[in-house]
């Protein structure tokens, strides 16, 4: 078990739930002590993460018992009443020895619905503190509410956010307005007790899309967001880029830039967040959270969360296939009812090595495609699936398939510039070598000897 814990250090788990042979998604279970977050009512509300003390029947007095006509109404009005109520004992963030009389660690709510709860699965705990030995968590989500909700809820005083395919910042909005909300109760709590030193906003949130037109509709969503929720707050000009960075990259195309970019306040991040949808494929998805378990393999996030329709397909696909297969491979996966993904990592370690390159496969299902069709298939080098290197670098899909091929490779060609100078900004961090279509080297794709 050490053995694995060392090789492995990433637990999975997947939410919603999956369950049964048809694997419908279901919600989690209530459970004494479980960690759970509680919804706010509006966008002014902080809500609060803390952990399950009771679970009530919400009844007219403790020995009433339901008739058989009040449960039959109780059904047919199950979506305007909730009959079960919890008891949250909110966790406090800040439990040391300087805040051990702080109100928050011994802040009870009563009557809470379930429906208003979100589980927290990062929060670990060793004598009421978070224990930050625990395994960190690869958390996987197919919807785009649920993942929003799973992020806030998750976000911690002081975190820094890494949110992988930002888009226009709808979630990054939502983390930024929690961010600030969260200051605002610290504020609050240092003032509580006389200490003046911590009023300034902390916390970071590095967003990243290869879109420059989305990312200046982030950026102008999250001023916006900043100026409405930071009134309280006492901060300086430069607050807000302290903040909020957006930078225009592809992790898989510049790991090394992306890696620079997300660790430029000499920081890693504790959270990470994946939202690469679209025309993203599965392999991408799968080999962006490998960038992460790589990048980061020395000071691990806590918590990455995944919002992958298809990689939850590919999981549900596989536990059918454990069903009817005697297989016991330490590759198959399995899921608990508590949401736990049994050989979780091992299973993601398989799909890696499954993982081929759309091109590739195309060129194996079209031996016999002419150069004419390769290019009427590909009209623009954007339209090309990425592809990975022998070496495991992105091959540029301009050198490759452009009239005029890449202007950054071809400028530094006639300039002589050094492939291994730090011009990072002046120089095409792809692939040069290899051909898109075949990953042989020496050519490139429209003069590839495999076309007619």
């Amino acid at each position: 078990m050490d053995f694995i814990k060392k090789c492995h250090p990433y637990q999975w788990r997947v939410y919603p739930l999956l369950g049964g042979f048809n694997n419908a998604q279901r919600k989690f279970e209530l459970k004494i002590n479980g960690a759970v977050h509680v919804r706010p009512k509006s966008a002014k509300e902080i809500g609060y993460t803390g952990r399950i003390t009771s679970i009530n029947t919400k009844a007219k007095s403790t020995t009433h018992a339901y008739s058989a006509t009040e449960l039959h109404v109780s059904q047919k009005k199950r979506k305007l009443t909730e009959d079960m109520r919890v008891t949250i004992q909110q966790h406090c963030y800040h439990h040391t020895e300087k805040y051990e009389d702080c109100i928050t660690c011994h802040s009870t709510k009563h009557d809470v619905r379930p429906s208003r709860l979100v589980p927290v699965y990062d929060l670990h705990l060793k004598n009421n503190k978070i224990d930050k030995d625990a395994d960190s968590l690869v958390l996987l989500t197919p919807d785009t509410t649920t993942y929003r909700q799973l992020a806030t809820s998750h976000l911690r005083p002081n975190d820094y956010v890494l949110e992988i395919g930002c888009s226009t910042g709808e979630c990054t909005a939502l983390l930024l307005r929690r961010n600030l909300l969260l200051q605002s109760q610290n504020l609050r709590q240092v003032e509580q007790h006389k200490n003046t030193a911590a009023n300034v906003v902390q916390g970071n949130i590095v967003g990243f899309d290869t879109g420059a037109k989305i990312l200046k509709q982030a950026d102008n969503r999250l001023r916006r967001e900043y100026n409405q929720s930071a009134s309280t707050l006492a901060t300086d000009d430069d607050a807000y880029s302290k903040l909020i960075q957006l930078h225009r990259i592809d992790a898989l195309a510049d790991p090394k830039g992306a890696y620079a970019l997300a660790t430029s306040n000499n920081t890693c991040p504790g959270m990470v967040l994946i939202d690469i949808g679209g025309n993203r494929q599965l392999e991408s998805v799968v080999r962006m959270i490998q960038w992460v378990q790589t990048a980061f393999k020395d000071e691990r996030p806590r918590l990455i969360l995944v919002k992958s329709e298809a990689l939850e397909n590919e999981l549900s696909t596989a536990l059918l296939s454990s069903h009817t297969n005697d297989n016991t491979d330490f590759s198959v996966p399995s899921v608990t009812d508590e949401g736990t993904i049994t050989n979780g990592q091992n299973w993601f370690n398989s799909l890696l090595l499954l993982a081929s390159p759309s091109v590739a496969a195309d060129n194996e299902a079209d031996k016999s495609l002419s150069r004419q069709q390769l290019l009427s298939r590909y009209s623009h080098p954007k339209k090309v699936p990425l592809v990975l290197s022998p070496k495991g670098t992105p091959i540029c899909r301009y050198h490759n398939y452009h009239p005029d091929g890449c202007t950054k490779f071809n400028k530094s060609k006639s300039t002589g510039t050094a492939a291994d100078e730090d011009e990072d900004d002046l120089q095409c961090q792809y692939d040069h070598e290899y051909c898109h279509w075949c990953q042989d080297a020496g050519h490139i794709a429209v003069n590839c000897p495999s076309l007619k």
